[in-house]
Parts: structure tokens; sequence; C-alpha cells
């Protein structure tokens, strides 16, 4: 699932696991004038739940809570 949140693009597609789903977030943005040029990553994997939907629930609310905390 792929949304976008203030300037972060969020892709939350969960990985699949021999024991069911693993959350993962992976974030990038445009850096705005008078930053360096290009743009600005943040990937991490998270934790295991037995759906996916679960997963990219968990996914979601942390990457959110994470541009909200680091100015992303």
């Amino acid at each position: 699932m792929k949304f976008t949140y203030k300037s972060a693009h969020i892709d939350v597609t969960p990985a699949v696991t021999a024991t069911g789903f693993k959350a993962r977030a992976k974030m990038h943005r445009e850096l705005s004038e008078g930053q360096d040029a290009g743009h600005q990553k943040y990937e991490r994997d998270l934790v295991s739940f037995a759906t996916s939907t679960e997963a990219v629930e968990y996914a979601r609310s942390w990457a959110i809570d994470y541009c909200d905390a680091n100015g992303f």
C-alpha cells in the first residue's frame, strides 16, 4: 500500500515471511529549495504479524508517527 503523508511518499507493503508478514515502511521525500539536491530516504523493517492487514495498519501508523516526530 502506497500513500502520501505531508511531503513523504510512503510504501507500507508488508514482506511475506515463513511465519506471516513483516511490517515495513519505506519513505522518501523530495527536498525543498535551499536543502541538498535530491531526496531523503528512510527504510525500516518493523515487527511480524499473522496477517497482511495487521502489518499494513501497524506500518502505516508507525510511518505517520515517524514523520510527525522527525519532520520527515
